[in-house]
């Protein structure tokens, strides 16, 4: 009895599947369709049919029935007639039950004993059920590996540091004909300088080789892809994309991404018509006060233009805490981080005649001010949310407006 306490042989493992690793799990697809199905054809006509069969397979739960074996031997058949044997010896792979490990002092012979009392109908059953779960869960892999192209939905789930731009503009040559030119998969420093910085202040963009001036301009698209290197190959041919033509399958290639056109691309007659939206004439007040805090000036200025063009949030509010650093350090003459500004600004505040209300009001924001930058800029899995950044940069404004 102690013995089968220790073995507990009728307890089923849990399947691990899907993985929680995001890219293993992208990997595992990746290289399971590289290696066995990159080659197979009619895979519509493939994918239906095994979304019948795993449909019928997942009312089964026991392989002892003559029912369930039958559909494993059709399956079995059909892999083998439409797919190719490599996939059918993954498909008709048994799974060994899995065992609670013994302790490593009980002797052979204890264990071999084990191995005796687990060795009858419910060892079978257990080898019948995980062996069932695998085929099912095969199934499942195969169908979503030929749905996909081996690309797995995960892949949607990576960071947006992953991230390659593609832009295709349509504009008009000639003042007659009209025509598109396409870069992909540029990052979004060059995204923001190649475009977005220059069609912002209406300038000639360069694409191709090719000068456009801003009054051709008709039509912008930016759409974006997460995929890696050797993910794109299985993501052209999922589109059946073959590279005869450049300039046609660029544009192709870029309509298949996700569009993210209203994200990025300004309006550059309307600044102030934007989700990143700043009061520019008061930013401009605050601008003029800086001559005498010029470094403090350009990194206020570097943050603003971070923010028109959505770039990295994280780089920008790093630039906001650096202004305001920076402004302290120019108007109290120091040299001391932002954290230890705080007595001198007081100081200062109590000086000229703040309020006690305004100074409890700065020693309170100041606080939670650089708490919000610790807690948010050194931390790349903290999500940023667009008002907290608006909010932060405005707040950035006021407190250095207290010190004018």
């Amino acid at each position: 009895m102690e013995l089968e306490k220790k073995v507990n042989y009728s307890k089923v493992p849990p399947i691990k599947y899907p993985f929680f690793d995001i890219e293993k799990e992208i990997l595992i697809h990746k290289n399971f369709y590289s290696s066995y199905l990159l080659k197979v054809k009619k895979k519509d006509i493939l994918i239906n049919d095994l979304l019948v069969f795993q449909k019928s397979l997942s009312v089964k739960y026991s392989m002892l029935d003559k029912g369930t074996l039958g559909l494993i031997e059709e399956i079995s058949l059909y892999l083998k007639l439409n797919i190719n044997v490599e996939i059918l010896k993954l498909f008709d792979k048994e799974i060994a039950p899995q065992l609670d490990t013994l302790k490593t002092n009980e002797s052979k012979i204890v264990a071999e004993v084990a191995l005796l009392l687990i060795s009858g109908f419910a060892a079978v059953n257990n080898r019948n059920i995980e062996t069932l779960n695998h085929r099912k869960q095969f199934l499942k892999l195969l169908i979503d590996c030929l749905t996909n192209n081996g690309l797995h939905s995960y892949i949607s789930l990576r960071s947006d540091f992953n991230n390659r731009f593609n832009l295709l503009v349509e504009h008009k040559l000639d003042n007659k004909s009209k025509t598109t030119s396409c870069q992909i998969l540029l990052s979004k420093e060059e995204l923001a300088n190649n475009f977005i910085k220059l069609y912002k202040s209406k300038k000639p963009i360069k694409l191709n080789g090719r000068i456009i001036p801003f009054s051709k301009i008709e039509l912008v698209k930016i759409t974006v892809t997460k995929l890696k290197d050797d993910e794109l190959i299985l993501f052209c041919n999922k589109h059946q994309i073959e590279w005869k033509s450049k300039v046609e399958d660029c544009i192709g290639f870029t309509l298949f991404c996700d569009d993210v056109t209203d994200n990025y691309q300004p309006n550059p007659y309307q600044y102030n018509v934007s989700k990143n939206e700043i009061e520019t004439s008061n930013l401009y007040k605050v601008f003029d006060y800086f001559e005498k805090y010029p470094k403090s000036k350009v990194l206020l200025e570097s943050a603003y233009e971070k923010l028109s063009e959505n770039f990295d949030s994280r780089s920008l509010l790093d630039d906001l805490r650096l202004s305001l650093e920076t402004f302290l350090k120019e108007k109290f003459d120091n040299k001391k981080s932002l954290e230890k500004q705080k007595d001198i600004a007081l100081k200062f505040l109590n000086e000229r005649g703040s309020s006690k209300e305004v100074i409890n009001l700065f020693y309170t924001t100041f606080d939670y001010y650089i708490k919000f930058q610790n807690e948010n800029v050194k931390h790349d899995n903290v999500e940023l949310n667009q008002k907290d950044i608006l909010y932060i940069f405005d707040l950035t404004l006021a407190l250095i407006k207290l010190f004018f």
